[in-house]
């Protein structure tokens, strides 16, 4: 009998010992899968954590590029503007140039018209110094004509072509910041 209670008392520490190792083995087994999941969990937030910077990333350069092409659209038509204004000046000049002393009330009046639209502008910066050139030049040679209109005999020619040489080099200076400004 004393086998017997040994015999049972051995295979009970051996069961309680299995499920011991078992309970132990389970419990690891538990805390790896939690370690593995908040692992997986963590991989995925950092995924999508970078897939968020990759799309506030693309959605940036798409909006910079945006702005760039609109500044460039702006320049564009600033430009234009600009390049409108002085075709309509050079050939208002052209017409007063050829217009006899007592016709040129209406040839100024457009040079005159032409030069308001001039000053209206709004350009980008690359032309700003050269649209106050442009402005001082238009201004003396309108002067030019109005002196030649108001002198008769060689006292106005004399007077007028001093206003237009004055006017020449400032004309000049708008070309030349107008062809330094970049092409859009």
């Amino acid at each position: 009998m004393q086998r017997k209670h040994e015999n049972q008392t051995g295979k009970t520490l051996l069961i309680i010992a299995v499920l011991l190792v078992l309970g132990i083995g389970l419990t690891v087994y538990k805390n790896e899968s939690r370690k593995a999941a908040t692992t997986q969990q963590a991989q995925r937030e950092a995924d999508l954590k970078a897939q968020q910077n990759r799309a506030d990333q693309e959605r940036e350069a798409l909006k910079k590029a945006a702005e760039e092409a609109k500044a460039k659209d702006i320049l564009s038509t600033a430009l234009k503007s600009a390049d409108d204004v002085m075709s309509r000046w050079d050939d208002a000049v052209t017409i007063a140039t050829s217009t006899s002393r007592m016709s040129l009330s209406t040839p100024i009046a457009n040079l005159q018209a032409i030069k308001r639209d001039a000053t209206a502008l709004t350009v980008p910066p690359c032309l700003a110094a050269g649209k106050t050139e442009l402005i001082k030049g238009m201004e003396l040679m309108l002067e030019g004509y109005l002196d030649f209109m108001a002198n008769t005999g060689k006292l106005g020619n004399v007077i007028a072509a001093s206003k237009f040489d004055e006017a020449k080099p400032h004309i000049d200076n708008y070309k030349a910041a107008r062809s330094a400004c970049p092409t859009p």
